[in-house]
Parts: C-alpha cells; sequence; structure tokens
C-alpha cells in the first residue's frame, strides 16, 4: 500500500539570520527543546543556504547533546518513523547520536558512537549492532538515515545511501520514537560539527484513490477501460494490446504490447472520478517487468490531458534507466533493468513543495527533486506503455499498481441530493427542505464550504426559483428558503463550481389555496 510521509520536525536553518544563536523553542521553531551545554550559530552557507554550526565551549568533557523533540512533543508508535539530517564532523573526535522515547532517555532506540579512529559503531537496547560502511572523514558531509519499522520493531540505518545495517530488532516494546539527540559522548575534545536539514516523518499508509491489481480481472481477455472505479485504465491507444495474465499463486498480472511505429503507446489510468491532486503527499507503488530490454516508459501527468510532466521514468533500450521532468534531466545513480524480472516503482510527491522522490526497489533515484512544473496543475494520471522508438513492442508487465493521496478526501469530486420534497405550493418554502452533499471519492462529506446553486432542469415556461444558492455546513448545503413561483411538475438540477447533479424526482407544485380564493373573490 502506498505510504505517505507526515512532518513531524522540519530545521533546515534558512529562514534564519546568519550570527544567530539557536534557541530552545522546539520543533515548531526548527529548534531542540535543550542545548545542554552546547552553543548553535547560525551559519551562512550560500545566499539563502544556511547550517546550523554546534560547538562546546563549556570545558567538561562529559557527553551532551542537543535535545530535538516532535511536533507537539508526538510520540511515533505505528508505521515508519524516518529521520534524517546532514552531519560534518570538523574533526576525528567522539560525536554522538541517538533516538529515544519522547520526553525522556529511558529507551534506547538507537545509538551511534564516532571515535577518533574514523570510525562509528552502533548499539540499541539489544546490544551491539554489527555495521557496515562506517568509516567518516572530517569536514566531509554525511547525509544520516534512521528508519524504524514501529509495526515490526526493527529499525536501519545509511550513509549516504550506503546501508549501515537493516531489519535490526532493537527489543523496545510499549514505546515509540519521539526524540532525536546530537551531540558528543564522554571524552570528547569538543571539536565542532555542522547539522542541516534535519527532518522527521512519519510514514502511513494514505487512502487509495486508484487500487488496480488484477486478481479479480479474467485471464486471458483484455483489460477494460472502466476507470479507477473498476481498478482499470481510463484509455489505451491506439496499437496498444493487453491480457490478463496467471503468474501463479493466485496472482494475476496485466501485460501490455503495442505495435512497432506510431508514436508512443500508453494505457493512462487516472484516479477515482477523474480528480487532480494539487496539495498534500501522493505516492505511486507498482511493479512492472518486461519480457525482453526495449524502450518503455511511466510517466506522470495531469487529470485527462499531458501538458504537465511532473515525472518521466524511462526504461532504455541498453538496459539503463533515464528520468526526466518539467525541471530537466535528473541526474541519478547508475540504474540497470533486465528481462524478465520484476521491479518496485515508488514515485512520492509533496505538492505543497513541489518535490518528489523516486526509487526502484530500494535504489533512490531522486530525492526531494523539484518537479518545475508551473502550470498549476495537480497530479491525474500515470501512464504506462511503450517509447515511440521501441523496437519489440514489449512485452511490458503491469501489476500491484496502487496510488494514495494525503488529501484526497478534501476533494469535491461529486454531488448529491440528500434530501427532496416532492410537494410544494407555489412562492412558498419548499418542506422538507432541499438538502444537497458535496462528496469526495470516498462518498464521505466534505467540509470546504462549498456553495451550491439550484436550477430548474424541467417545468413550466418561465419559471423561476428563490433561495437557490447555499453554502454548505458540514459538506451539506440546506435549502430552507427554497421556492418556485408557478404550479407545474418540475426537476431540479444542483450545481457546486464544475460538479453538477440532475434529480430524478418529480416535484409537484399547486397555487397556493389561499390565493385562488382571494382570486375567485376578486
Amino acid at each position: 500500500m502506498p505510504l505517505g510521509p507526515i512532518v513531524q520536525l522540519d530545521a533546515d536553518f534558512n529562514n534564519r539570520t546568519p550570527g544567530e544563536a539557536l534557541g530552545e523553542g522546539g520543533a515548531a521553531l526548527g529548534e531542540p527543546v535543550d542545548l545542554s551545554v552546547l552553543d548553535g550559530e547560525i551559519v551562512e552557507n550560500t545566499p539563502d543556504e544556511n547550517y546550523l554550526l554546534v560547538t562546546n565551549n563549556s570545558g567538561s568533557t562529559n557527553g551532551s547533546n542537543l535535545r530535538w523533540q516532535l511536533i507537539g512533543n508526538a510520540e511515533i508508535t505505528s508505521g515508519v518513523a524516518r529521520f534524517s539530517f546532514d552531519f560534518t564532523p570538523g574533526a576525528l573526535d567522539r560525536y554522538s547520536m541517538g533516538i529515544r522515547e519522547s520526553g525522556a532517555s529511558a529507551f534506547r532506540f538507537l545509538d551511534v558512537t564516532f571515535l577518533p579512529s574514523g570510525t562509528f559503531s552502533a548499539s540499541d537496547d539489544a546490544g551491539a549492532i554489527g555495521v557496515a560502511n562506517n568509516t567518516y572523514s572530517p569536514n566531509v558531509n554525511m547525509h544520516v538515515v534512521m528508519s524504524f519499522d514501529m509495526d515490526a520493531g526493527t529499525s536501519a540505518m545509511t550513509v549516504n545511501g550506503n546501508t549501515v545495517f537493516s531489519g535490526r530488532a532493537h527489543g523496545i516494546v510499549g514505546r515509540g520514537v519521539g526524540r532525536l539527540l546530537t551531540g558528543y559522548s564522554s571524552g570528547h575534545g569538543a571539536q565542532p560539527f555542522k547539522l542541516d536539514n534535519i527532518k522527521v516523518t512519519h510514514v502511513v499508509p494514505l487512502p487509495l484513490v486508484l487500487d488496480a491489481d488484477f486478481d479479480t480481472q479474467t485471464v486471458g481477455q483484455p483489460i477494460g477501460l472502466g476507470g479507477a472505479a473498476f481498478g482499470e485504465p481510463s484509455s489505451a491507444s491506439p496499437g496498444l494490446t493487453t491480457e490478463v495474465l496467471d503468474a501463479g499463486m493466485g496472482n494475476r498480472i496485466l501485460q501490455l504490447n503495442a505495435s512497432v511505429g506510431g508514436g508512443a503507446k500508453a494505457l493512462r489510468w487516472q484516479f477515482l472520478d477523474n480528480i487532480e491532486i494539487t496539495t498534500g503527499t501522493i505516492a505511486f507503488d507498482l511493479d512492472v517487468g518486461f519480457g525482453v530490454v526495449d524502450s518503455y516508459q511511466l510517466n506522470v501527468r495531469e487529470a485527462g490531458s499531458s501538458a504537465s510532466s511532473f515525472t518521466n521514468l524511462y526504461f532504455l533500450s541498453n538496459g539503463n534507466l533515464y528520468l526526466t521532468d518539467a525541471a530537466g534531466v535528473a541526474a541519478i545513480p547508475p540504474a540497470s533493468y533486465s528481462a524478465n524480472q520484476f521491479y518496485r516503482v515508488r514515485l512520492i510527491y509533496d505538492m505543497d513543495n513541489g518535490t518528489y522522490t523516486a526509487m526502484l526497489n530500494d535504489l533512490v533515484l531522486v530525492e526531494n527533486r523539484p518537479h518545475g512544473v508551473s502550470t498549476g496543475r495537480g497530479i491525474g494520471t500515470i501512464l504506462t506503455g511503450f517509447q515511440s522508438i521501441t523496437a519489440f513492442g514489449g512485452p511490458m508487465w503491469v501489476d500491484a499498481l496502487q496510488v494514495g493521496s494525503s488529501d484526497a478526501d478534501g476533494i469535491a469530486s461529486e454531488i448529491a441530493f440528500l434530501v427532496e420534497p416532492t410537494s410544494g405550493l407555489a412562492n412558498i418554502a419548499l418542506t422538507p427542505s432541499l438538502e444537497v452533499g458535496v462528496l469526495n471519492v470516498f462518498d464521505q462529506l466534505v467540509s470546504d464550504g462549498s456553495i451550491v446553486g439550484v436550477e430548474i432542469l424541467s417545468g413550466p415556461t418561465g419559471a423561476t426559483l428563490s433561495g437557490a444558492i447555499e453554502p454548505t455546513v458540514g459538506g451539506v448545503a440546506r435549502f430552507d428558503a427554497l421556492a418556485v413561483d408557478l404550479p407545474g411538475t418540475y426537476r431540479l438540477r444542483a450545481l457546486a463550481g464544475d460538479l453538477a447533479i440532475d434529480s430524478t424526482t418529480d416535484l409537484v407544485v399547486e397555487m397556493d389555496p389561499d390565493v385562488l380564493f382571494q382570486n375567485g373573490f376578486d
């Protein structure tokens, strides 16, 4: 299932004034809650790019740390917690890093100790940890990532993308992670160090806006084009054929083949109700495989068209990978693929910051890269298929395609009549009051303050409505003053932005008896 990060601490120091001293304002201010005996100064690296210089001028050689808490002093007990930061040692010295529970230091989820020998070791409550890639050099930056799978009770660590350890059972139950320690261990030489880009995220499952695993599809048949509601693409390029295959062990996959020549060919997969998402986190997970080394592509676009190039991941005919987006060509580490092997592709978008991370299996291709899309559009499509230069036309295999979104529940995707009057009198408010709900793709009410209007779909010529515009409250627009001015049989239509729905219920309106009496008397 796609996972998305909730940021619990973010301190990059770029909004601070160079020369400013670090305070103890906590995560809300991008600061630790306790400096201990250490000092922190904001230093400009390049214009608009700062880092934190940490020094120990106390004269003591006892261990001491900056203590960083999460927003609201949160403690992460489920999902995956990810601590990442840039650490640059000023010399070979006894530095230390650690992960603890919130508000205290009784549970050692992880301790990392640097030694004057130029190596570092790791331990936790379960004891010493076997490590690899554990050397360091003065004034050489180390991008440190510490991950904790709280459900599995395990931890992992990488430095500059190299695995130090993984799958470590830390042995702690009943508590979560909530504190980062950065500083010195006992016997240190008080050599300074730099910190930057401190970020803690809580990775949680995201609600799905696309779920296509093909296990309910019929083997030997092409995939339908019913859209996300059916776990199917919404369209297919001419010259592209599909077939559902039995991969064994109850698993079914989708095979794609393309005719050679005539341009690129792809399946277009859109989200539920064809929504387009502009905020929050969007995560794509899918398995892809190839029957031959050829020219394939995965493209992420806006809903309904392909003008906004959020990501283009190419599997080239030479067996290598190539990645581009609206910002240009991305520099990625060496990455290759082979025939008759499946690969897990993950694309995670931070729509609020305009960045994304791309992974092939465990290899990070890009991390927090600006995608460069400036059209104002959001994401609503993934394309799976072939480049125009395909030599063989596949086959390409797709499986377990899922897309999750943190903000889809706040997007209005349809409206519905909740309560409808069926009869009434002309020029008198209809009862019961008409109610229209604004719903998301999960059929939940959206409390976004949408304005809903009602108009006449069919009815007597010249009839008009009054009281026909209302805001939603809790996702529901209630029309207490809605009235029509002429007797007759009506059908109504409700509208909210680009959304509309036509009623299938007849509304029969009669003349007010008091008016009839008055007319007869006159």
